[in-house]
This record gives C-alpha cells, structure tokens and sequence, in this order.
C-alpha cells in the first residue's frame, strides 16, 4: 500500500519487495503417510448407520457410548495412524471388495459405495468400530459388539 509523501507531493511506496529467484513451490506428489498424520475422529450424520439391523449404533447405549466407545477414540488421538495399527493387531483397513456381500450392500444402499476402503478399530474383545479414513479424521460408520461384521475362523 503506498503512503502520500507531502514534500515530494506525490505516493511513496511503503515497502519494496523484490522477488527471491530459484524459490520453488511445494509440490507433493504422494498423499502423506500415516507415520506422519496423527489420527483425528468425527461423527457425521452423512456417514452414521443409526439403524442398520446387524451393525447399526441402535445397538449401542449409552454407558457403553461414552465407557467404551469414546473412551477408546480418544486415546487414539495424540498417534499417528501408524502408531494406531500397532496398538492391535485389529485395528486394520478392510479393502471394500473384501467385504462381506451384507456390509457392501448397506453401503451401496446409503450411497457410500464410492469409498475405497473400510477401517475397523477394536475396543475390546469383540465390540469393533466401523469407519472410513480420510487422510488423518476417521469418520464413524457402524458399531458392531459382537464382531459380526466380519466373522473370523475360530482358532
């Protein structure tokens, strides 16, 4: 912005910058990796499954909610996505052609068919969270308490 100088009657220029050459912008060409983000949640009702018969959060009250489910997210929150892997050994991307037929279905249905991948975190034994990751927030999606969203062989 310039500034009117009286004596030489006419504007100054308040502050003269000059270019620095050979400055480049930073251009990424990878996605970050989860050693570098650190693991952030949210609840979106665009995202939420409330009603959902096998999986939905109408299975959840809640004590549970806020012993468990909260409880568990937030301690979370100061890893990285890394770090959050190896907590469990649970805690694992599911590709979305991996997916059990119900599961697939339900999201082709609520229209969230375009989301690559499906990410599970485990609160404890059984009881498992369902959500997708964007870059470092995860959204939540299902909650499932007796880990039937994608049964396992029993060992």
């Amino acid at each position: 912005m310039a500034r009117y100088n009286k004596k030489a009657k006419r504007k100054v220029a308040r502050y003269i910058l000059n270019p620095q050459e050979g400055k480049q912008p930073k251009i990424r060409s990878e996605p970050p990796s989860d050693a570098d983000v650190r693991f952030l949640w949210r609840v979106n009702d665009r995202y939420i499954d409330y009603d959902f018969a096998e999986l939905g959060w109408c299975h959840c009250d809640s004590v549970t909610l806020l012993k468990d489910v909260i409880k568990e997210l937030q301690s979370h929150e100061g890893l990285t996505w890394q770090q959050v892997r190896e907590k469990s050994e649970h805690n694992h991307p599911w590709k979305f052609g991996q997916l059990p037929r119900k599961l697939r279905d339900r999201l082709t249905e609520r229209q969230l068919d375009y989301l690559p991948e499906l990410y599970q975190i485990c609160l404890a034994s059984e009881p498992r969270i369902w959500g997708f990751k964007d870059i470092a927030t995860y959204f939540l999606i299902w909650y499932d308490p007796q880990h039937k969203g994608y049964k396992t062989k029993v060992r």
